[in-house]
């Protein structure tokens, strides 16, 4: 026979109000208070650890504490259990575990996926426990790294502003398919998504002049960053053709070899992709140009050839920081 609906009710809160016990070092009976997470599971925890590493929880403990006598008489199950004071909080077993496992000297926790990244992050924010904040945050840019759309979907959601600029910073060292569909955009506005994309091309104009020799400024002068034109690609017989073009470099005029110029016009095209450091630092894209020269004084000076690539690209990624520093992300909250 079916229960009658009043105790199938009743039989069913019991059912939700389960508790559990939280797995190790929360389920040691010398605590002193018990945090129960929102689904139903008691983490015993020491007033003293959470007082030192959270302010909030500090001023919650150091308040006036209740009378022996009227705590007797307001005791119940919801409250206290095993003669320990129970505060309910609105966090998930899963973010309470990992924010008390950064509180507690054991291993700071390794958090598995963003949008538990976040809910911790949101939680030790909320707590004002400053060291879990910069541990997660760190977290945070790592799975940024990783998923830099979903991230600076996650941070505008929330209004997080340093986090919506870190996560904007990532989508420069991807090549970014905009057309494609992620199903997280339907969270945020076209505005939020048009500024990120606005940052984006800022970012990918402003990086790929550093290497373009067709577009000079207005004082006529192309890469205006460099010092000197003191380099084997612009002093080479090879970088005198008649049919060249000379360009002005460093406020000098100047020819380049034709592998050089073969090997900006190839590092433009993915700096405009990947407006980022890592494009230059994960590229061998100039000594591909350089093995295939025909000019036999830079075969023959390869080696020495490929060495000034390097202290060349050392100082392009100088620069490519110091024009990043310069464009920031449009943030509305």
């Amino acid at each position: 026979m079916p229960e009658p609906p009043s105790q199938a009710n009743s039989n069913d809160v019991a059912r939700q109000k389960v508790i559990r016990d939280a797995p190790p070092p929360f389920n040691k009976r010398a605590a002193d208070v018990i945090l129960r997470s929102s689904d139903h599971v008691d983490f015993r925890v020491r007033q003293s650890i959470l007082a030192e590493s959270s302010p909030f929880f500090e001023a919650m403990f150091s308040l006036p504490q209740l009378p022996e006598s009227r705590k007797r008489k307001e005791r119940d199950e919801t409250e206290y259990r095993d003669g320990i004071p129970i505060v309910d909080m609105s966090e998930g077993s899963r973010v309470l575990d990992a924010l008390l496992r950064f509180c507690y000297p054991v291993e700071d926790p390794a958090l598995p996926y963003l949008k538990v990244t976040c809910e911790v992050l949101e939680a030790a924010r909320k707590f004002d426990m400053t060291y879990v904040v910069a541990q997660v945050k760190k977290q945070f840019l790592s799975r940024a790294a990783q998923q830099p759309l979903q991230a600076y979907i996650v941070a505008v959601t929330r209004g997080w502003v340093d986090e919506m600029r870190e996560a904007a910073k990532c989508t420069l060292r991807r090549e970014m398919r905009w057309d494609a569909y992620i199903p997280e955009m339907e969270q945020i506005s076209a505005g939020a998504w048009y500024r990120l994309r606005a940052y984006h091309s800022a970012c990918s104009e402003a990086v790929s002049k550093l290497v373009d020799t067709t577009q000079p400024n207005e004082d006529g002068v192309v890469m205006e960053w460099l010092t000197t034109t003191q380099w084997p690609w612009f002093t080479c017989l090879c970088s005198q053709p008649a049919s060249q073009k000379p360009y002005t470099a460093a406020r000098i005029p100047c020819r380049s070899a034709p592998w050089w110029e073969d090997y900006l016009k190839d590092v433009k095209l993915k700096l405009k992709d990947r407006p980022h450091r890592a494009t230059i630092v994960e590229s061998d894209a100039g000594e591909q140009h350089l093995d295939r020269t025909t000019c036999r004084t830079c075969l023959s000076q390869k080696i020495s050839r490929k060495m000034h690539l390097k202290e060349f690209e050392g100082l392009l990624i100088q620069e490519i920081d110091k024009v990043m520093s310069r464009i920031q992300l449009e943030v509305r909250i």
